[in-house]
């Protein structure tokens, strides 16, 4: 998808860096002229937007020191501690679920493992002190049937969204407990395909340290902030900021921490696109 997005941009002119991290803004007074990349370079711009997470977007870019005190106050108190890990698995043939093994129209959709309401209140309750679900509520798909690009014929790659895994531990790191995290998704998704392990190529385990470390989303949060009632509406990603516009001139956010918050619904991009547009 990623993809597919950026070839529309640059269908229309846009440029793609990769390897082009921001160091910090442009600042003339409270008016963005641009970013410094931590290269040195400086990129000017007549408006500067920012999908990263609130902690990047305005603490570290436009630093504190350029904001609002209760703005600083508020973000610095915003919960983007992640609360789920992400397993990608590839597949040497296509599962067989026990008792649908004569259907194949399920494959084509989402499909959950470990679904009840005393389920996920007891897997929630293990990673609210510190441990990851041992059942954990497993949303996953197979996103081969939709691109068969992503893997050879006849084999797939199965990606599954794990609930719950806390971003700080009670016991060890998540260095050092990511393979038996990555095992026990494996393990449960077992108990309902036949022979699953002997048919598993290999697999990606993403807790949420990997997801900050790796990708650089602030605390391992994959919408850049919990979507609790305080932090949606109004309050994403601050009371008086909702709107995407910011208190420097000429600067935006467009990402998950703006509303109506994450998942991939473009819905942020396009709300930011047009206050743009209508400054104009």
């Amino acid at each position: 998808m990623a993809k597919v997005i950026g070839r529309a941009a640059e269908s229309l002119g846009a440029e793609i860096r990769l390897n082009a991290a921001v160091d910090h803004l442009i600042l003339e007074g409270e008016t963005v002229r641009g970013v410094v990349l931590e290269s040195g370079e400086e990129i000017r711009a007549q408006r500067v937007m920012s999908s990263l997470t609130p902690q990047l977007t305005y603490l570290k870019f436009a630093g504190e020191q350029n904001l609002p005190a209760e703005l600083v106050s508020n973000l610095k108190n915003w919960n983007s501690w992640g609360s789920a890990g992400k397993v990608n698995i590839a597949l040497r043939e296509t599962p067989r679920f026990k008792g649908m093994e004569n259907e194949t129209a399920h494959l084509a959709g989402a499909f959950s493992f470990n679904v009840s309401l005393e389920g996920f209140e007891r897997a929630y309750d293990e990673a609210k002190y510190g441990e990851f679900s041992k059942r954990p509520y497993i949303d996953a798909g197979l996103i081969s049937m939709a691109d068969p690009d992503m893997a050879p014929p006849g084999q797939h790659v199965m990606t599954c969204f794990v609930m719950y895994a806390p971003y700080h531990l009670r016991t060890g790191t998540w260095p050092e407990r990511r393979a038996e995290f990555g095992q026990n998704v494996l393990n449960n998704i077992a108990e309902y395909i036949h022979d699953f392990h002997d048919i598993v190529a290999g697999y990606q385990v993403n807790t949420p340290w990997d997801i900050e470390e790796r990708i650089g989303i602030t605390g391992g949060n994959i919408f850049h902030g919990e979507l609790s009632l305080a932090q949606l509406f109004w309050g994403r990603p601050s009371v008086g900021y909702a709107g995407y516009r910011t208190p420097l001139h000429n600067y935006y956010t467009c990402g998950s921490s703006a509303h109506p918050g994450g998942a991939i619904s473009g819905a942020p991009g396009r709300n930011a696109a047009m206050a743009v547009l209508a400054e104009k």
